[in-house]
């Protein structure tokens, strides 16, 4: 075992008695991963809670529940959105869910697209029901703050969501996961701080609230509406919006760096590995590496000459990184032996490290299918069988 992936439950990584520590007493050199998808989940949740205003997440939550107990309402609504949209279907209101990684970025994303219709929608609901709720949401969709509000959330949840989507997939490059992280890290940053500050900074380790502009990045939609506002209504709401939203980012951007930390060592870790790099005459050494694997000292030898070797042989698979030390990994010379069999060992050891619990939550929802509560009995050995065949057919890009 060399490392371990979890959430950050404290059963997991409690100091005492979670799993990690007790793992590490036996395996001294287990390198533990949190998973990313969490961690970004978590820093989201956390920013949105303690700067944004309230009513958002009520405007989210009570969209989503004014249709979903109801066919009419349903009904109603998509033979309005058609006579709006010329004959166009609506694209259902998701739900914002709290087991389910950045949901509220989509459920952010269909309500932006569909702002003017729901608004039409709350205004004909709320003399026709005489419903409390129908009378809030119209009066949130008539606010244009709110508006404003919702789409900077959706500009910003937009980029973290791009970011967790590549640590969810299955087909990623796992060298460049960091420049995806790192690129997020930067593009929040840049929000927030002056053009002349950009490139003089660490966005992991600066103090941001030494460059803070005086006015930050809100995005060209949400300025342009806010642009639109009288201003001699507006001023005082449209400060009061900026400050929520600076607050936003600062605290969005301390959260993940606060979470991330070991994340981005391992990650840097695996760009050593990268094909770029890996071919460069000149290169880091890999030494520390070894030494914090635990690999001994005739072995690193062997590894760091092996290391400043490789490139001279030319390679085929140049493009694809784990393509690149599978060709490695299979490489013969004149007398059938493997010149770079530690090398490439390392590097495709590094390569597996768990980054992402995704794959563990997608058996988690294969095995619900399976095993329902009309099988509720079935044995652990079937269960664990058609989870293979499963993800076999999956493997060879078959149906099932």
């Amino acid at each position: 075992m060399i490392g371990i992936g979890t959430d950050n439950a404290s059963v997991m990584v409690g100091i005492n008695n979670g799993v990690y520590k007790q793992l590490k007493e036996e395996v001294p050199s287990l390198v533990h991963i949190r998973c990313i998808c969490h961690s970004v989940q978590l820093a989201v949740s956390h920013a949105s809670s303690v700067t944004l205003p309230r009513n958002l997440e009520f405007l989210v939550s009570e969209t989503y529940n004014w249709f979903a107990r109801s066919s009419t309402r349903q009904m109603a609504y998509k033979d309005l959105f058609k006579l709006i949209n010329d004959g166009h279907e609506p694209l259902k209101i998701v739900q914002a869910c709290h087991t389910r990684w950045l949901s509220i970025a989509s459920a952010v994303q269909r309500i932006c697209d569909q702002w003017l219709e729901l608004k039409t929608h709350f205004s004909l609901t709320k003399a026709s029901e005489n419903c409390y709720t129908s009378e809030m949401l119209h009066a949130m969709y008539s606010d244009e703050f709110s508006h404003a509000y919702m789409i900077f959330l959706k500009s910003v949840l937009s980029e973290v969501q791009r970011v967790n989507k590549v640590f969810e997939s299955n087909i990623r490059d796992p060298s460049k996961l960091l420049d995806d992280l790192t690129l997020l890290i930067e593009s929040l940053v840049n929000r927030v701080i002056l053009p002349s500050n950009q490139h003089r900074i660490d966005p992991f380790t600066c103090n941001l609230e030494e460059y803070v502009a005086p006015k930050v990045n809100l995005g060209y939609e949400t300025e342009k509406l806010l642009s639109d506002l009288p201003k001699h209504e507006s001023a005082n709401l449209e400060g009061n919006l900026q400050e929520r939203c600076k607050h936003f980012l600062l605290t969005l951007i301390t959260e993940l760096r606060h979470r991330l930390p070991d994340n981005v060592r391992v990650l840097r870790t695996m760009s050593l590995f990268s094909v770029g790099n890996t071919l460069r005459v000149v290169k880091n050494s890999i030494a520390p590496l070894l030494e914090l694997l635990n690999v001994s000292a005739e072995d690193i030898t062997k590894i760091e000459l092996q290391w400043s070797n490789i490139t001279l042989v030319k390679w085929l698979e140049t493009k694809d990184t784990v393509k690149f030390w599978a060709e490695v990994n299979r490489y013969k010379d004149a007398s059938d032996n493997n010149p770079y069999h530690e090398l490439s060992s390392i590097a495709l050891t590094v390569l597996s490290l768990p980054h992402s619990n995704a794959e563990i939550e997608r058996v988690f929802s294969q095995m619900n299918i399976i095993k329902t509560k009309l099988r509720n009995k079935m044995q652990a050995d079937t269960t664990n069988a058609l989870l293979h065949v499963r993800y076999g057919l999956k493997r060879m890009s078959q149906t099932y």
